[in-house]
């Protein structure tokens, strides 16, 4: 069984494309909704909060676990693979990164939260990669509360008009560097005329296939339970059973 860990919907949207793309494979999916969004959190609470659910998936005898948030691969993960050396922890932005290798990018709007925009990490990766160019790195730190809070999609479509109007035509592509923001893929599109890169199909790659017969899948929150399965409903027209850990 793999593990799926994030902050919230954004582990759930990831894990809808796993379940689409290898569906013989079992995964246990962990949305910290409680403390969602992890963006405006410091290093150290960072690493504290993941710690924390590390153990839980150890002791659930999952030794796989996605990372399947950019701000916690952005920050604390080199900190994790320390403090747990025995566990398998999947980076998200380093798979991401090396997906867009082949990619002709001339101009790159990188949208993420505050604290992977502060990493600088995709940044590196990126140019390190693609060194003429151009990476427009911005925080778009209201997204993931009004996702999470499943608020209409007219209020998500003004903030992003907000954050996006001045790049219209400005760039050749958009890195989504963050799950929760495919959930927006296609009015991000619409604003700023250009293609959206994420992370969903550089981690199936990576994701080690497990070919069962009956495949398991569990959902768990941090939060409220009956929320959640509401939200991936609405959202994801999924009805997996979601349980409050």
């Amino acid at each position: 069984m793999i593990g799926v860990l994030d902050s919230g919907l954004g582990g759930i949207v990831t894990l809808k494309y796993l379940l689409e793309q290898i569906p013989d494979t079992s995964f246990v999916c962990l949305a910290d909704q409680a403390n969602a969004p992890y963006g405006d959190k410091s290093n150290e609470q960072l690493f504290q909060i993941a710690k924390r659910h590390i153990k839980w998936f150890e002791s659930q005898n999952v030794t796989t676990v996605l990372i399947a948030c950019n701000t916690l691969c952005s920050t604390v993960l080199p900190q994790l693979r320390q403090e747990f050396p025995m566990m398998h922890l999947i980076d998200i932005v380093t798979l991401t990164c090396e997906d867009l290798m082949e990619e002709p990018l001339e101009s790159l709007l990188l949208l993420a939260t505050e604290r992977s925009i502060q990493s600088g990490v995709y940044e590196r990766k990126i140019q390190k990669s693609h060194p003429t160019c151009k990476v427009y790195p911005l925080a778009a730190s209201q997204l993931v509360p009004l996702l999470e809070q499943n608020q209409p999609i007219e209020i998500i479509k003004k903030v992003l008009h907000e954050y996006l109007d001045e790049y219209q035509g400005k760039v050749q592509s958009v890195l989504l560097g963050c799950t929760h923001y495919p959930l927006v893929a296609s009015e991000i599109e619409k604003i700023v005329s250009a293609r959206t890169y994420d992370s969903r199909h550089a981690i199936v790659k990576a994701i080690p296939h497990e070919h069962l017969n009956q495949r398991e899948v569990k959902i768990y929150t941090t939060l409220d339970a009956e929320q959640t399965q509401q939200q991936i409903a609405d959202l994801l027209n999924m009805n997996d059973p979601v349980v409050q850990l």
